[in-house]
C-alpha cells in the first residue's frame, strides 16, 4: 500500500512539474507578444511623426 501511495505522489509531483513548465512557456510567449505589440505601436507612432 505504501508503494502505491508513493507512486501516486510521484505521479502528482511530475504532473505539477509538467504544468509548471507549460505555464512558464505560456508566460514567455505572452511576454514576447506584449513586447512585439509595444514595439509595433512605437514603430507606427514614429512613422507618423516624420
Amino acid at each position: 500500500m505504501k508503494s502505491e501511495d508513493m507512486n501516486e505522489i510521484d505521479q502528482e509531483q511530475e504532473e505539477k512539474r509538467y504544468l509548471l513548465d507549460l505555464m512558464r512557456m505560456q508566460n514567455e510567449a505572452l511576454k514576447r507578444i506584449f513586447k512585439n505589440t509595444i514595439d509595433n505601436e512605437k514603430n507606427n507612432n514614429s512613422k507618423g511623426r516624420f
